[in-house]
This record gives C-alpha cells, sequence and structure tokens, in this order.
C-alpha cells in the first residue's frame, strides 16, 4: 500500500514536474503571506490588490493561494478533468502578483518579488503546456 503511494506521488513528481512545483510554491508563498498579513499591509506591491479586495481583508489572497494550489494539488493526484481549470486560476492569481511587483519596480522602488513571480509564471506556463502533453496519464 505505502510503496503504492510512493510509486504513485514518484510518477507524479515526473510526469507534473512543472505543476506539481508551483502549486507547491503557492501553498508555501500562500502561507508566509498568511503568516506575515503586514507584508500586505505595507508594502507597495499588495497595495492595488488590497484595494481590489477590501471586503476580505488581508486573508484575501494568501486564501486564494493556498486553497487553489491545494485543489490543484488534490486534481494532480486523483487526475481530476479540471486540473487545467485550477491552473488558470493560479496563472491568473500569479499575475496579479507579479503586476504588483512590476509596478513597485517602475516606480523605483527595488523588488525582487518580481523575478520568483515570473518564474512561478514560466512554470505555470510549463505546467499547461505539460497539462496538454500529459492528458491521458
Amino acid at each position: 500500500m505505502i510503496s503504492r503511494i510512493k510509486e504513485r506521488l514518484t510518477n507524479l513528481f515526473f510526469y507534473r514536474y512543472f505543476a506539481f512545483t508551483t502549486t507547491l510554491l503557492s501553498v508555501g508563498y500562500g502561507g508566509y503571506l498568511l503568516d506575515n498579513p503586514s507584508l500586505i499591509n505595507n508594502q507597495v506591491t499588495y497595495k492595488f490588490m488590497s484595494e481590489f479586495a477590501d471586503v476580505f481583508g488581508n486573508i484575501f489572497l494568501p486564501t486564494c493561494l493556498i486553497v487553489a494550489g491545494t485543489l490543484k494539488m488534490i486534481a494532480i493526484y486523483f487526475n481530476w478533468n479540471t486540473k487545467k481549470t485550477f491552473l488558470i486560476l493560479l496563472l491568473f492569481i500569479w499575475s496579479l502578483i507579479f503586476a504588483g511587483f512590476l509596478i513597485q519596480f517602475l516606480n523605483g522602488i527595488p523588488a525582487a518579488g518580481l523575478y520568483f513571480s515570473a518564474y512561478v509564471i514560466l512554470n505555470l506556463v510549463g505546467a499547461y503546456v505539460e497539462e496538454g502533453r500529459n492528458i491521458g496519464r
């Protein structure tokens, strides 16, 4: 039983590397933002997103990242047909984060998160292409 689960996880990691890593990054970054809510209040990056989702407060963005990442991971494991839906949702959320870091960078404020979010977006695009190739697996 345990060896079968281990074999399944190994196959998922190798066949869906981009999707696997970006979901882990999304859940981890969401947890980091949830643990440090002052980042969302004090950084220029998240100002327009917090105004966009002011109704929900500081937990909206981290919760979206954690929920979408977790659902994507579950969809990968159980091979649901909705895998691309969660992937597109993650791509939208990370695009908002990238836009916030880009605005911060264009205003002359150093933004190391710009490169990190660009990397995650490129991985998500790779995962989208990967999902198209691995539909039968």
